[in-house]
């Protein structure tokens, strides 16, 4: 149990380590390309990522999800599943290639047709590296997948700069995200000695689809979710307000993209050799909330309260459309960061059929919200957003708790000094800012930098009277990990 403990808390460094490099490399290039493009830019992309991320969804038939749960693993399940991801990348590269003309006419972009036929060719690199992606999860070995990822990033800002520079526009975002993938494959499969087999076996495949079948439900479901803001916002108001709508949208998903992803990955294969121990669940599942809170709460009140300046210095004047919705997403991502880590718990309690339930719930209360709210502009998508993510959170918490044992009073006491920290920065973040603003000249950077050395020194006094334990222990971990490697 230790040695599991050793390697969960292992792989939550390594993964936690390269997923933020990877983040902050990211962050750097994509503010490079804000300045050099247009939110047309951007909007465009957004719109044919809409079709290849609901896809995608399709590609592992939810294998993946099997092969970490299946305790008895046979090479001829690996080798099935390999086979079969990559005959479903082939044809969802065909389908991609002949829906491209219609989504172009759909969405009223003309640039999309020929964008949509090039990032086809992503179904089919995609499904190359599943199987030893997911077998390195298993094995909660995240080095590797997280250096590919970093490199991936950086050939992606090398290939994209470049070529906006010499005037490609749009399509330097989309050439360097096929090589950013294509570099993280090759990667991969040069570090990943493992190789299919010439073989394809109908029983292991109904195995690996019959645990699946749910699990890709849910993918489905959740990819939909995902992305039915971006449908409505880049059908009816344009590529313009789907650009700066998506620079909001990606701003307050990072932690819940990052952070609280991270733990999700790590803690599914190590739950699920405790799957019955709902003890052990509860505890680890208890203090990822706190770790994971304890860092998210804080990044995203803090962004909902200096986004207007956040905007006008980070991405320029012409992006602080995304401002006003970029507040009511933080808080919805707020929500989220601590409802992802809920889908392990159904997975592992061999409850996939709750989670995709719960989708279909979330796709419902998004569709109303979003409909309802759709008349006030992309701010009013943000509004539904953040209704229907508090409802899906309720409903969500209700299940997990009847599943492990956990009471809401015990969840509400793991979360509250991590909120009175939150709140703390609002509150001081907000007085200060209106006292800046009332009272002292001062240009946007000095305000916004100002405000954040502010609102951490709030939460930090806040956390020292109420989480030191916490914060001790957490920074403990990563230093005795660090020098075990």
């Amino acid at each position: 149990m230790m040695d599991l403990k050793r390697k969960t808390v292992e792989g939550v460094i390594w993964k936690g380590g390269s997923e933020t490099l990877n983040e902050a490399v990211r962050f750097v290039f994509s503010v490079i390309l804000a300045r050099l493009l247009f939110p047309h830019d951007f909007g465009t992309m957004a719109t044919a990522t809409i079709f290849i991320d609901v896809v995608t969804a399709f590609t592992d038939l939810g294998m993946g999800a099997a092969i970490i749960k299946f305790k008895k693993l046979e090479k001829e399940h690996l080798s099935t599943a390999f086979w079969s991801n990559l005959m479903v990348g082939i044809t969802l590269c065909i389908v991609g290639i002949i829906s491209a003309p219609y989504l172009a006419i759909f969405f009223k972009n003309e640039d999309l047709r020929d964008v949509m036929k090039v990032l086809s060719l992503g179904f089919i690199i995609g499904s190359l590296a599943m199987v030893h992606t997911v077998q390195l999860t298993r094995s909660l070995d995240f080095k590797i997948n997280g250096i590919a990822q970093v490199g991936g990033t950086v050939c992606f800002g090398l290939i994209s700069i470049p070529m906006v520079l010499m005037g490609f526009g749009v399509w330097s975002l989309v050439w360097g995200t096929l090589g950013s993938r294509l570099f993280i494959i090759v990667t991969i499969w040069l570090v990943v000695p493992w190789r299919p087999s010439f073989e394809f076996s109908s029983r292991h495949f109904k195995e690996l689809f019959g645990f699946g079948a749910y699990t890709l439900g849910t993918t489905i479901m959740s990819s939909i979710c995902l992305n039915v803001d971006i449908f409505i916002i880049g059908r009816y108001l344009g590529s313009t307000s789907l650009g700066l709508y998506l620079a909001a949208l990606n701003l307050s998903t990072l932690p819940v993209r990052k952070v609280a992803s991270t733990i999700r990955s790590v803690t599914f294969p190590s739950f699920s050799r405790v799957q019955d121990d709902d003890e052990m669940i509860r505890r680890v599942h208890l203090k990822n909330i706190s770790y994971i809170s304890l860092v998210s709460f804080p990044l995203l009140a803090g962004l909902s309260v200096v986004s207007h300046d956040f905007i006008r210095v980070v991405y320029g004047q012409k992006w602080i459309g995304a401002a006003v919705p970029l507040q009511f997403l933080c808080w919805a991502g707020l929500l989220r960061t601590i409802t992802v880590s809920f889908g392990t718990i159904y997975q592992v309690k061999g409850k996939p059929d709750i989670d995709f339930k719960i989708q279909i719930a979330r796709f419902i209360f998004l569709t109303v919200a979003i409909l309802g709210l759709f008349r006030y502009g992309f701010i009013g998508i943000s509004i539904g957003i953040l209704i229907a993510t508090f409802l899906v959170f309720v409903v969500s918490q209700y299940f997990v708790n009847q599943m492990i044992g956990l009471t809401y009073k015990i969840f509400w006491q793991t979360l509250r000094p991590v909120i009175v920290g939150t709140l703390s920065i609002v509150v001081t973040v907000g007085i200060y800012r209106y006292a800046m603003v009332q009272y002292l000249s001062m240009g946007h950077a000095f305000r916004l930098f100002s405000s954040v050395i502010v609102g951490a020194m709030a939460y930090s006094l806040s956390l020292w009277f109420s989480q030191a334990d916490l914060v001790g222990e957490l920074t403990e971990l990563v230093v005795s990990t660090v020098r075990s490697m």
